[in-house]
Protein backbone atom coordinates (compact mmCIF):
# COMPACT_ATOMS: atom_id res chain seq x y z
CA UNK A 1 0.00 0.00 0.00
CA UNK A 2 1.35 3.43 -0.97
CA UNK A 3 1.09 6.55 1.12
CA UNK A 4 1.66 10.22 0.35
CA UNK A 5 3.40 12.65 2.63
CA UNK A 6 5.77 15.58 3.04
CA UNK A 7 9.46 15.40 3.91
CA UNK A 8 9.61 17.23 7.25
CA UNK A 9 13.29 16.80 8.15
CA UNK A 10 16.39 15.82 6.20
CA UNK A 11 20.01 15.43 7.33
CA UNK A 12 21.93 15.44 4.05
CA UNK A 13 25.26 14.54 5.67
CA UNK A 14 23.81 11.44 7.31
CA UNK A 15 21.38 10.61 4.48
CA UNK A 16 18.10 10.31 6.39
CA UNK A 17 15.02 12.20 7.51
CA UNK A 18 11.36 11.84 8.39
CA UNK A 19 8.18 11.94 6.30
CA UNK A 20 4.92 13.29 7.73
CA UNK A 21 2.15 11.08 6.27
CA UNK A 22 -0.92 12.88 4.86
CA UNK A 23 -3.24 10.57 6.80
CA UNK A 24 -1.62 11.58 10.10
CA UNK A 25 0.13 9.47 12.69
CA UNK A 26 3.78 9.41 13.62
CA UNK A 27 6.48 10.50 11.19
CA UNK A 28 8.08 7.72 9.14
CA UNK A 29 11.87 7.34 8.99
CA UNK A 30 13.39 7.49 5.49
CA UNK A 31 16.97 6.67 4.50
CA UNK A 32 18.51 7.80 1.22
CA UNK A 33 18.60 4.11 0.17
CA UNK A 34 14.78 4.05 0.44
CA UNK A 35 14.44 6.27 -2.64
CA UNK A 36 13.66 4.29 -5.80
CA UNK A 37 15.20 6.91 -8.10
CA UNK A 38 17.49 9.80 -7.40
CA UNK A 39 15.87 13.02 -8.61
CA UNK A 40 18.24 15.45 -6.98
CA UNK A 41 18.80 15.78 -3.25
CA UNK A 42 15.72 15.37 -1.06
CA UNK A 43 14.47 18.71 0.30
CA UNK A 44 12.36 19.56 3.33
CA UNK A 45 8.81 20.30 2.13
CA UNK A 46 9.07 17.93 -0.85
CA UNK A 47 5.96 15.85 -1.58
CA UNK A 48 6.63 12.10 -1.66
CA UNK A 49 4.83 8.81 -2.20
CA UNK A 50 6.14 5.74 -0.37
CA UNK A 51 5.52 2.28 1.06
CA UNK A 52 6.12 1.34 4.70
CA UNK A 53 8.02 -1.64 6.09
CA UNK A 54 9.28 -2.58 9.54
CA UNK A 55 13.00 -2.51 10.20
CA UNK A 56 14.69 -5.34 12.18
CA UNK A 57 13.82 -3.55 15.45
CA UNK A 58 10.13 -3.28 14.53
CA UNK A 59 10.19 0.45 13.68
CA UNK A 60 8.48 1.86 10.59
CA UNK A 61 10.59 3.04 7.69
CA UNK A 62 9.79 4.20 4.18
CA UNK A 63 10.78 2.20 1.11
CA UNK A 64 10.24 2.59 -2.65
CA UNK A 65 10.07 6.37 -2.11
CA UNK A 66 9.27 8.51 -5.15
CA UNK A 67 9.03 12.27 -5.46
CA UNK A 68 5.61 13.67 -6.36
CA UNK A 69 7.42 16.91 -7.19
CA UNK A 70 11.05 17.46 -8.08
CA UNK A 71 13.30 18.88 -5.39
CA UNK A 72 13.85 22.58 -5.83
CA UNK A 73 17.46 23.70 -5.92
CA UNK A 74 18.58 25.84 -3.06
Amino acid sequence: MRFDGTLKTWDDERGFGFIEPDQGGEAVFVHVKGFSRREGRPRVGQRLTFEVELDPRGKKRAKNVLALQAAKPG
